[in-house]
């Protein structure tokens, strides 16, 4: 791979020919860098496409802020193209130490969770390529992080192929279980892998249900239920479950935890404003006084700080 750094006359057209990994500065402050960008393929038989791209810098413009635009770009165009997806939009990017984080804005519920994740390996891909970097994470809504609270990224180098990239995917997902007191909430991040078929929600409803792995945290579900389906249709959730989920015969804060359990979890792995829990397609008479409307809202005020 070729990485220089110069000092010449502000152009780009000078380069006949375009060499992967090459590097400009000139004597302006515009950077000039060929670029091999990994996108998903707009053909119904790829998967992925890729190509080496000659991008250069706009006043104020730093390389990594240039290639992210032109991986939107191509992205938007040749999905919107084909009726697809939905156009990505940036949220916002950091670099720190050289390590890109890269927030996207949360899709609309018509993107499906394959989708996202071809779109968050692919942009990691291309972003790795740039010579100055030494890793790349991509996240919907919010920065995903590890047990530690460090963000989760690519590691420059990372060797994925087509399968690896479609088929298959690590993810943090963040779960909800009510304090050893029961006076609110607390965190545990998990990580799962998630196949090309795979719901993020529904993984993450499935991880909820088998109960909290941290020491200190509370088990309220029932042991054997098991979620029938999750449908997201115009902002809402929809859960089904073979069994009320939350135990019974407990205190009305311990089930409405249990249940904001479930809510909370939901919000975070899918991007909706309500949740609607069910038994058999019906909502359970002894969770409807619980809820507005037969909806429940993730509730920030009772999660509590992880100690």
């Amino acid at each position: 791979m070729v990485f220089l750094f110069v000092m010449l006359f502000s152009s780009c057209t000078s380069q006949s020919e375009l060499v992967e990994g090459r590097v400009i500065t000139y004597n302006d402050g515009t950077v000039c860098a060929d670029i091999k960008f990994v996108y998903p393929s707009s053909k119904a038989n790829e998967f992925l496409a890729s190509d080496i791209r000659e991008i250069t810098t706009k006043e104020g413009q730093t390389l990594l802020d240039a290639v992210i635009a032109e991986y939107v770009s191509i992205v938007n165009s040749k999905y919107t193209d084909n009726n697809l997806i939905n156009p990505i939009e940036i949220e916002k990017t950091e670099n720190r130490n050289d390590i890109a984080l890269i927030t996207l804005k949360e899709p609309k519920s018509t993107m499906s969770d394959a989708e996202k994740i071809l779109i968050q390996d692919t942009l990691e891909m291309t972003v790795n390529n740039i010579p100055m970097i030494k890793g790349a994470g991509v996240y919907f809504g919010q920065i995903q992080t590890d047990l530690e609270g460090n963000p989760v990224y690519m590691k420059k180098g990372s060797v994925y192929t087509k399968e690896d990239v479609y088929n298959q995917s690590q993810r943090i997902i963040r779960l909800y279980y009510p304090d050893s007191e029961w006076k609110g909430l607390l965190t545990e991040n998990r990580t799962v892998t998630l196949s090309k078929n795979d719901k993020l929600i529904e993984v993450a409803i499935r991880e909820l249900l088998t109960g909290p792995k941290t020491e200190g945290l509370k088990n309220p579900f029932v042991t054997g239920v098991e979620l029938v389906s999750a449908v997201v249709d115009s902002g809402v959730c929809f859960l089904d479950f073979s069994a009320p989920p939350v135990v019974e015969n407990v205190t009305p804060q311990s089930i409405y935890l249990g249940l904001l359990s479930i809510v909370n979890t939901a919000s975070d792995a899918e991007s909706v404003d309500k949740v609607q829990i069910m038994v058999g397609g019906k909502i359970p008479e002894e969770y409807s006084k619980f809820s507005v409307e037969k909806y429940f809202e993730k509730d920030q005020t009772v999660i509590l700080e992880n100690p």
